[in-house]
């Protein structure tokens, strides 16, 4: 569960809010990220009625926010961090639980897979769960959240173009610089591969990099030495390729966009 919005300044918000007085509340094997900027009060798990049957625990809980007033619960009264949020009951919530950012693979896309390998595999199997969201067959130990996942060593992908952006052809040139962000999705750290771009399906511009090194989840801008000539009146499709020895997902491995 990602609740997001972290331009947004005032309002509280919750991962999970429980009010009225109830029984049987299982919260179990999630994965809740609160994301909000401002000051207003952003709680990842509020339990108002100290009366209620809850049960939470193996869950990851994070936030990850430039907002002042973060919380990982409420209950009786504000939880800073997860110690504090684990010594509000008896029996304590949340005492298998992680505070570990997932690293989403790309939030900006939607794709919310996890791709943190402090949170690999170290949930508990729940009976009767036993496909994740996209009908993958649950390990056993299982990950937290909806998707079963696993970070693989080698996996680089290309998620952001720097320049040129789609700003109009007044903003173009016959020497525009082409600049990419490029993530480590791997486990080991990336320290050489090569890029290619080409306009409208043209001859492919390739380029090593070396020299650098990313961490599992780090990312960087890439820029061609080499420039593109887009001082003509007119739209370019420029396309985006990585290439990694041992790569284990080619699928993230290509970028285009139109300018």
């Amino acid at each position: 569960l990602y609740q997001g919005n972290p331009t947004s300044t005032t309002y509280e918000t919750y991962g999970i809010y429980q009010t009225t007085t109830a029984s049987n509340i299982n919260i179990e094997n999630n994965i809740i990220y609160c994301a909000r900027g401002g000051n207003g009060d952003n709680y990842v798990l509020y339990f108002n009625a100290t009366a209620s049957d809850i049960y939470s625990n193996n869950n990851v809980l994070y936030t990850d926010t430039t907002g002042t007033n973060n919380y990982i619960g409420y209950y009786s009264g504000n939880k800073v961090g997860l110690g504090s949020w684990q010594n509000a009951n008896t029996p304590a919530f949340d005492s298998l639980s992680l505070y570990e950012d997932p690293f989403f693979l790309n939030l900006a896309a939607g794709d919310l897979e996890p791709n943190s390998i402090n949170i690999n595999d170290l949930a508990l199997p729940i009976a009767g769960v036993v496909t994740d969201y996209n009908g993958i067959t649950r390990s056993n130990p299982t990950d937290h959240g909806a998707i079963e996942f696993d970070v693989v060593p080698n996996d680089v992908a290309v998620i952001a173009y720097v320049d040129p952006v789609s700003t109009g052809d007044c903003q173009l040139s016959a020497t525009d610089t082409i600049s990419v962000i490029v993530k480590n999705n791997g486990s080991a750290a990336a320290t050489a591969f090569s890029l290619s771009y080409s306009i409208d399906n043209g001859t492919p511009v390739t380029q090593a990099f070396s020299g650098f090194s990313l961490a599992t989840n780090e990312s960087d801008t890439f820029t061609f030495t080499t420039t593109a000539n887009l001082s003509a009146s007119n739209s370019y499709d420029i396309e985006v390729i990585a290439t990694y020895t041992g790569d284990a997902d080619a699928t993230n491995d290509t970028l285009g966009t139109t300018v």
